[in-house]
């Protein structure tokens, strides 16, 4: 109690199956594997950025079918991750495939201050 977790939200299992990356789990970064962080940077998922909606209503009026195609293609990629993850043997099965794939992960390194030796000048 009293420790915070990795949260992240992460594509459903297919598309992850689908990306060819392991599913990640709570208390997982998913950074490296959706999103790379660069250093000394601030990146904000939470929200769409302003106009987006605008732009895809234009984008729905002059062409109508783009849209259908985008659900089409989202579609065909779940269907292929769910094909992956069956041939695997379940999400599990596949979930370790991919992980010893891709080798050892970095420790998270914690430090703490530790009183325990006091040098006197």
């Amino acid at each position: 109690m009293g420790e915070w977790l990795v949260a992240n939200v992460t594509p459903e299992a297919e598309w992850q199956a689908a990306a060819g990356t392991a599913i990640n789990k709570l208390g997982e970064d998913s950074i490296g594997s959706w999103y790379n962080a660069v250093p000394g940077t601030i990146m904000r998922m939470e929200s769409i950025p302003y106009g987006f909606a605008t732009s895809l209503e234009i984008l729905h009026i002059v062409s109508p079918g783009s849209m259908e195609r985008v659900n089409i293609s989202i579609k065909k990629q779940k269907e292929r991750g769910r094909k992956i993850i069956e041939t695997a043997g379940g999400v599990e099965a596949y979930d370790q495939m991919t992980r010893s794939r891709q080798g050892g992960r970095c420790p998270t390194v914690m430090l703490e201050l530790k009183k325990q030796i006091v040098f006197d000048d």
